[in-house]
């Protein structure tokens, strides 16, 4: 796309706009983005190449020792044979290194033996942020709030007091069971959307509201979500505020037409007041990579709004950008490592925090997007590569690795809300076999981990 009039305000939805307003990004950064590697007495295998089975590995190895027989007769020497042990999954490969490598997960599918195993054995890092999850018209359905309006000092109080009013009806269940499942498996938690401004009630944007008391509702959904998982989430993001702000509808531009830019601000204080623990992303579309005049803006400007943020003590740890990527229009590496290296000076941590790579003849995410360059012979290994070249370009940075999805199962974002199944954009077919881009990004986590074992 090389021109913004191409995307109509009312067409920027959630699934028309995803790529620069959608749920979107990737794991901490190593050891000084709070995890801790895990030891290890046995060194990753090392792999000039990549793998050929197509056998994922299981997540823990076993190791059997068998006694040898024994004779009466004579004595002879005895032998002990010892079972081959299991190559390390992505997720002990992440372990060992000290990074944070994720992807989403669904609370609708977590339940299903083959995702569940797969997902574990891929990630230890799980992201929250699908709609039928965290969407505010899910969370907030029934929530009167005229009542909250009426009642606000007492909302406040106990907000402030790190509690939900109990007369206050909010619908948490299905995040409920992502954190549950998160926690009995050791994994952290990226809570996708603690703010974005996409999917916010059209309620609350009736006129009879006044600025003073949208700006405490959008407050209390804040409040209330950072207050229901406090202590619990690892990482909180405050989703697509540039892009929203330049390319979005009219709901997102009026929001920050009646409130300003600066109620931003407030967004991530009010995270940081109730979770104090927690830390705060900037997660962004198209941060890197300003290709075209569209994206170039909203880069530039993020940078602008990152310094600004700085300098006013705004509680943000660390900055996201989706690559959510076609490989039609793949991000330029040269250009890359400039911006991370310029988001990192200003002294945060940075993610490539919604990952994928749409394989299909389109991009339903941004629309009128044009192919920049053409790509001859197997897109499955054009795909792999890019896996190959983001992740080392974030483990050369210090960075993580958050996936949007690790299969291309009929569920997934790209096959259920765009009716686009050819994207394939994920490292496991849709029955959870290892793609080409699997053993890239294996590849790429086993000799890094040669190279750090002494």
């Amino acid at each position: 796309m090389t021109n913004a009039s191409h995307i109509l305000l009312n067409q920027l939805t959630r699934r028309d706009f995803l790529k620069l307003c959608g749920t979107s990004s990737i794991g901490l950064a190593l050891a000084d983005c709070g995890v801790t590697p895990t030891p290890t007495a046995t060194p990753a295998p090392t792999n000039t190449a990549l793998p050929t089975s197509t056998v994922l590995p299981t997540a823990t190895s076993t190791l059997t020792n068998t006694p040898a027989p024994t004779s009466t007769a004579t004595a002879t020497a005895t032998a002990t044979a010892t079972a081959t042990p299991k190559p390390p999954t992505l997720r002990n490969l992440a372990d060992r290194l000290g990074i944070t490598f994720g992807s989403l997960g669904s609370s609708w599918h977590i339940d299903k033996p083959d995702y569940r195993e797969t997902l574990l054995n891929t990630a230890n890092t799980i992201m929250i942020g699908g709609p039928s999850e965290v969407n505010e018209d899910r969370l907030f359905a029934n929530v009167n709030w005229r009542d909250v309006l009426r009642r606000w000092d007492e909302v406040s109080a106990s907000l402030s007091q790190n509690k939900i009013p109990e007369w206050i009806r909010t619908d948490f269940s299905r995040a409920d069971i992502i954190v549950d499942f998160a926690k009995k498996n050791g994994m952290q938690i990226f809570f996708g959307h603690l703010f974005w401004p996409a999917p916010l009630p059209k309620t609350i944007f009736d006129s009879s509201f006044t600025n003073d008391e949208l700006r405490k509702m959008l407050e209390f959904m804040v409040k209330a979500k950072a207050t229901r998982y406090r202590g619990k989430v690892d990482v909180w993001s405050i989703n697509e505020i540039v892009s929203r702000m330049l390319w979005g509808s009219s709901q997102d531009k009026s929001l920050f037409q009646r409130l300003g830019t600066d109620f931003i601000e407030d967004v991530f204080r009010w995270a940081h007041e109730s979770d104090p623990q927690a830390r705060l992303m900037f997660n962004e579309s198209h941060v890197e990579q300003p290709d075209n005049p569209m994206f170039t803006r909203t880069s530039e400007t993020t940078i602008e709004f990152l310094k600004k943020y700085k300098q006013r003590g705004v509680p943000i740890h660390l900055v996201g950008s989706h690559f959510h990527t076609w490989i039609y229009d793949p991000p330029n590496f040269q250009v890359v490592r400039p911006i991370i290296k310029t988001i990192k000076d200003l002294g945060y941590d940075f993610w490539a925090s919604e990952v994928t790579v749409n394989i299909s003849d389109r991009d339903p995410l941004v629309t009128a997007r044009k192919k920049r360059i053409e790509i001859s012979g197997d897109l499955l290994q054009a795909q792999a590569q890019f896996y190959k070249e983001l992740l080392e370009t974030m483990l050369e940075y210090n960075c993580g690795f958050m996936m949007f999805d690790f299969s291309d199962f009929p569920y997934e974002m790209f096959a259920l809300d765009y009716k686009l199944p050819e994207a394939r954009a994920h490292i496991f077919d849709g029955n959870y076999k290892p793609k080409p881009a699997y053993y890239a990004v294996y590849d790429v986590l086993q000799k890094a981990t040669t190279k750090k074992t002494p």
